[in-house]
């Protein structure tokens, strides 16, 4: 049975004195340059030196990093380095970059190479790949599984070691391999400069809904982000997942085999004066067929999401179609209102109203809707009332 080894990050000499003496069995630090700790303190040559020759003092070991994905720019400068470190004799250099392994091997080739987690190091294929090529070890994923782990395990070379990180800062991205810190700073995170907007606090508006704060779904494939009315699944149920809208109704992926009988561009802002939950229920006869509303209720919502109350029909779905949940969706109330603006009037109406349109053409109040979804009752008297 492998013995595990307790391998700890030094940001300084001070912190791999400390590590050294309070028993890490290994230390892994980085030079002033190619590693991903451009703005931590780091290690001159000279302190290297000095790392190195403590560590060994008390038999640990130190792993060096240059786990950058290096450019054209950086690879006269890291031959230089690697030729550097070959006189301090480090355990292992940390690579994630063909290149730079290749230029590794070439420049210090008595130097174990450890494959960083910076290289997407997600199956056992991967590892079979790097150790084909010479290196000792594999860093996982940070977001693998530990069965995923086992499953790697039995399925490499003896003689190729695996390493695992099981505590400190966790990037959210695919390994590590963020682009965000580009994209908002200008600092590149693969370059050792990141500005961790991972970890920032952030809020999703649409721009025209000022003020209104749009949360972020996760699952184990994807993010969604939601408005106001994706959140009314919570209380419709999964059933309904494959038919919900947002307020322009083409603009979502899930909903584009549906065609609309208006585009997003028709769509106009007509509830201006509306201050209450938005989402409401319509179905297919009038978003897709374009058929005017001709019946609508409102029913209590459920206080923990953003529901109106509102349903829309056409008045002439029967219960088969009215059952299906791909014959309806959930929208924006505005979106109804550019559909049929004649509903306009109507929305403040109180939770239990119920409208139909009469054959003028005008809506009128439905007496006999019962809002616990029972049959109406009838004034004849019945078969069974003898």
């Amino acid at each position: 049975m492998r013995t595990p080894e307790l391998l700890i990050p030094a940001s300084s000499l001070e912190v791999l004195k400390i590590a050294v003496i309070f028993g890490a069995d290994a230390v892994y630090i980085g030079g002033e340059a190619f590693g991903l700790r451009a703005k931590a303190k780091n290690f001159s040559m000279e302190e290297i030196k000095e790392g190195i020759t403590f560590a060994h003092a008390h038999d640990v070991k130190v792993y060096i990093t240059a786990n950058i994905l290096a450019h054209n720019s950086d690879l006269a400068g890291a031959r230089e380095y690697f030729t550097e470190l070959c006189t301090v004799k480090p355990d292992a250099l940390i690579i994630s970059d063909p290149g730079m392994f290749r230029l590794a091997q070439e420049v210090c080739p008595e130097i174990e190479l450890h494959i960083s987690t910076q290289a997407n190091n997600t199956n056992y294929a991967t590892y079979r790949f790097w150790h084909e090529l010479g290196a000792k070890r594999v860093v996982s994923a940070r977001e693998l599984s530990l069965e995923e782990i086992k499953e790697i395990r039995a399925n490499i070379p003896d003689d190729l070691e695996i390493e695992t990180f099981i505590h400190g800062a966790m990037c959210i991205s695919y390994s590590g391999r963020c682009l965000l810190s580009n994209y908002f700073t200008g600092r590149d995170a693969n370059q050792g400069a990141c500005t961790h907007p991972c970890r920032w606090k952030y809020s999703i508006v649409e721009e025209t809904r000022p003020g209104e704060y749009m949360p972020v779904y996760e699952n184990e494939m994807e993010f969604k982000v939601a408005n106001g009315a994706d959140l009314l699944i919570e209380r419709f149920g999964e059933a309904y997942s494959p038919v919900m809208d947002v307020t322009r109704p083409d603009c979502c992926a899930f909903m584009s085999r549906k065609k609309w009988a208006k585009s997003a561009d028709e769509m106009k802002e007509l509830l201006t004066n509306w201050d209450g939950p938005d989402g409401c229920i319509a179905t297919d006869r009038i978003t897709v067929d374009g058929s005017p509303v001709g019946f609508m209720y409102r029913e209590e919502p459920n206080s923990d999401v953003p529901d109106s109350g509102w349903r829309f029909t056409a008045g002439d779905e029967d219960d088969e179609y009215m059952d299906d949940p791909e014959k309806s969706g959930i929208f924006t109330l505005n979106t109804i209102c550019n559909y049929d603006p004649d509903i306009l009037p109507y929305l403040n109406a109180p939770y239990g109203t119920a409208y139909f349109r009469n054959d003028d053409g005008a809506f009128e109040i439905d007496e006999e809707w019962n809002p616990d979804g029972d049959d109406y009752e009838s004034d004849e008297p019945s078969d069974d009332g003898l």
